[in-house]
């Protein structure tokens, strides 16, 4: 009985102990200050001060400091490139084409169907098709496991309609 007492704790209890720790972890990350909030503490903590030399020198520098911040966060990426234009291009397709069938239609449909659409993979049709279900321009429905397409607008009509 003596050698069970220091046998190592069982699966079971070790990922318990992880959860919990995880679960501390996760709580300690969403309180983190970023930059900007250091430079507005900071600023706050400045200007409370009363027997201060350079007040106003100091309080500009963090201002300026949080200005370039804002900027940075504020500019776009890089510029698009021609992989980005091209595929903002097929989407615009693809919403076209999604307006002429008129009704929900699958990947090999479209291929099949569309002059456009059968230079494409259906690879490409699916991942182009992914990004337009993320923006809200399309919508995906599944009938017996097989994925229909339609854009976001008809299925919203129908949905009032009935």
């Amino acid at each position: 009985m003596v050698g069970q007492q220091n046998r190592p704790p069982t699966a079971s209890y070790q990922k318990k102990i992880f959860k919990e720790r995880k679960g501390d972890l996760i709580m300690t990350n969403t309180n983190k200050m970023t930059k900007k909030d250091f430079f507005k503490l900071l600023a706050g903590i400045v200007e409370k001060t009363e027997d201060f030399d350079k007040k106003a020198e100091t309080l500009d520098f963090i201002n300026h400091e949080i200005e370039l911040l804002n900027k940075k966060s504020s500019t776009p990426g890089k510029k698009k490139t021609a992989h980005i234009k091209e595929n903002e291009e097929l989407m615009e397709l693809i919403g076209i084409a999604l307006e002429l069938f008129g009704k929900p239609v699958t990947v090999t449909t479209m291929i099949k169907e569309n002059a456009e659409m059968s230079k494409l993979s259906s690879q490409k049709l699916s991942a182009l098709l992914k990004k337009m279900i993320e923006a809200g321009k399309v919508v995906r429905t599944v009938e017996k496991r097989v994925p229909y397409f339609s854009l976001a607008k008809e299925e919203e009509e129908t949905e009032k309609e009935e």
